[in-house]
Parts: C-alpha cells; structure tokens; sequence
C-alpha cells in the first residue's frame, strides 16, 4: 500500500502553508488509527485543502487518498472521503479572496504578478478536480462496500460532478434502489438534488418518496433535493416543508451520523420561512422516527428536544398536572425508547441545571429523568 509515495517530489511541491514535505507522513498515518490518525486528518483537511481552497500539492494526494478510502481495514475512511469531495469541489485563494467587493481584494489586484498567480491556483483547481474524477470508477465500487458511510462518502463524491450529470446520475439512483439502510438512501437522494438531476426518473424516484414511503427522513430529503433541483417548493413536498419549519433541532440533524454537511447547498430554515410551521404533523413525523431509530440505532437527541418543545411549552414538561392524551403518548414513548437515552451530555436539556454541569451529567442522571417522566404520567392518570 502506497507504494509510490516516495516517487512524489513532495518537497517541491506546496500547500497552504508552504511545502508538501510533511503530506506522505499524513498519508501514512491515515494508515494507522487512534490520534495519530485524527490528527493527520485534521492536518490535510489544513493545508492540502484549506477552508474551501487547493494547492500545488492537492492533486498528488487524491490518488494516495482513493487507494486508503478503498481498503477495508483503514478506519474512517468515510471522513478520507469526505477530503476527496472537498478537494474535488475546491477552489482558488484568490478567486475567493479577490472577488470585488472583498476587504482585500484591491491589494491582491494591484499586485504585478496577479494574473500569473491567478492563472496558475485556477490550474492547480482545475487538476485536483480531475484528479478525483479520474479515480471515479474505483470509488463508485465503494457503493458494495459494507459500511454505510463509505456507501453514503461515494454517492458525496459523485455529487461534487454536476457537468457528469449524465454519467452518475444512474449510478446514484441505481445505489438506492440496491440500498437497504434508510440514512443511505436518504443522504443518496440529497446527493442526486446536488448534481441538480432533473431527469424524469429522479423526479419520479423523489414524488414516490414525497408521496408514498413511510420513512419520514426519506421524505424529507426527497423534499429538499426536489427544492434545490427547481429552486422553489415542490407542490406535494409543502407539508413537508412545513414539519420541517416546525421541528427547529431535527430540521438540521435528521440525517444524523453523516460526518459532513451533505444539506449545505439547502438551508433548511430559509426555504421554510415563508410557511407556516405544522407542530402536529411535525411531532407524528418525529414519534415515527424515534421508533425508526431503535432499528437505525440513530441519534435520538434532536427527535427527544423536538417531541417536548412541540407539545409543553418552552419543553417545561414536569409542571403539567394534568396531561392530554398526546403528552402522555410522547412521555410514554421516551420512557420506553431504548435509543433515545444513550447519549448522556447531549441530552443536557433534560437535566435540571443541565447546562451548568454539562460534562458531569451521567447515565444515573438521565434515568432519575426517566422516573420522574414516569411519575408525571402516573399522576396525570390519577387527576
């Protein structure tokens, strides 16, 4: 594995911060596992790609980079391919920072050699992105592969190829129909909104899922990919929309486990400004995914946070006496769900005080939760 590492004329070539020198010992250690790992990630995502941009030395790394994401026994390597999509989608320092307009775009401008350096990051741009297209072949083999994510970091990669339309929109939409877990097929329906696929095929795969799955998360990201394919809201996806202006932490995070943000071309609150909020549909759509979740085994914290400021106002669900019958099926439910209570400091809200102890609060504290959810039903029995 990464025989030819050495072969690259690393000291030659420069990223972010000066020369590549350090890239094949990064690489190396992607190799490995722990916080050596970690933080070899960490420094690619800052110097071969910084925040948005690439450089001499990022085109060399993709080929290293593939052949990591396609081994089996190399860990996180859905993140490795994150680093791929985002070299393939990067872009220029000066293109970004000598836009008119820009603080400092004048000082760059008025620099003699400008045009010369501006010419040759648009060159260094244009061959990290073919870099990872040429590799696209070997990464769509990753859509058999066994772990979700790395399923789910292929379908990601396509989607930074909008002029390949015509060549991954199939094979994406092949993947769902092939794909058996519901966070994949969803964030699969997010990746074909992001290659803007219009074909009636796409259209067709996203109105079923609008109209006729019963997967909620499914639904919405069908909505969203059909929002960001025709820039306006899809007629059939408005109650959609709607729940989604309702559920304000599950809004953002019902695609849950996926390690980038795979939404970030639709701004789920904007687009759902202009609509008034469906809180009861809103909370249906959530009690069907908590159950959903034991199955996913997905994070549950959003869904707990939406059920109660849904139904108690500001979530204050200890002070009701006298509960409706709603109230008692979500209390009843989160006291039964397994999932929703498995990740102690996230659920800090529950927590009397929570906030203040954050990195204290434990799984004992979260089942004393529990009880007093119980005793809160049993009495609003008793009135």
């Amino acid at each position: 594995m990464l025989d030819r590492l050495d072969q690259i004329p690393w000291h030659s070539l420069h990223h972010a911060y000066g020369t590549a020198e350090d890239v094949p010992g990064l690489i190396r250690a992607l190799a490995g596992s722990g916080d050596e790992q970690d933080q070899a990630l960490g420094d690619l995502f800052s110097n071969i790609w910084h925040q948005g941009t690439v450089y001499e030395a990022s085109s060399y790394a993709v080929p290293f980079l593939v052949e990591l994401a396609v081994e089996p026994t190399i860990t996180h390597r859905e993140v490795i391919l994150s680093l791929i999509a985002s070299l393939a989608e990067g872009n220029s320092y000066l293109q970004v920072h000598a836009q008119p307009g820009h603080k400092i775009s004048d000082y760059f401008r008025q620099q003699p050699d400008f045009e010369a350096k501006l010419a040759a990051e648009l060159e260094h741009v244009r061959r990290a992105h073919q870099a990872v297209l040429e590799h696209c072949d070997l990464i769509c083999t990753l859509f058999q592969d066994n772990m979700p994510l790395v399923r789910v970091g292929a379908g990601y990669i396509m989607s930074r190829f909008p002029e390949q339309l015509a060549r991954f929109g199939p094979v994406i939409r092949q993947a769902i129909q092939t794909e058996q877990r519901s966070l994949v097929q969803s964030a699969l329906i997010l990746c074909l909104g992001a290659l803007r696929d219009s074909s009636p095929e796409t259209i067709a795969l996203m109105d079923r899922a609008v109209h006729y799955t019963t997967n909620p998360r499914q639904a919405f990201a069908a909505a969203l990919a059909l929002y960001r394919i025709q820039g306006e809201y899809y007629p059939a996806a408005v109650p959609l929309y709607r729940q989604l202006a309702a559920a304000k932490w599950a809004a953002e995070s019902f695609l849950g486990e996926i390690p980038w943000d795979i939404e970030s071309g639709v701004q789920i609150q904007t687009i759902a400004t202009e609509l008034e909020p469906d809180p009861v549909g809103a909370t249906q759509t959530l009690l069907t995914l908590l159950k959903q979740s034991e199955a996913d085994n997905d994070p549950c914290t959003a869904i707990v946070h939406d059920l109660l400021e849904l139904n108690f106002p500001e979530g204050k669900w200890r002070k009701y006496k006298r509960l409706t019958a709603t109230q008692t099926e979500i209390l009843r439910r989160l006291v039964e769900s397994h999932q929703a209570w498995q990740n102690p400091k996230r659920l800090w809200f529950l927590v009397p005080n929570g906030a203040k102890k954050l990195s204290d609060i434990t799984a004992d504290d979260l089942q004393a939760v529990r009880n007093e959810m119980r005793a809160v039903i049993l009495a609003s029995s008793r009135e």
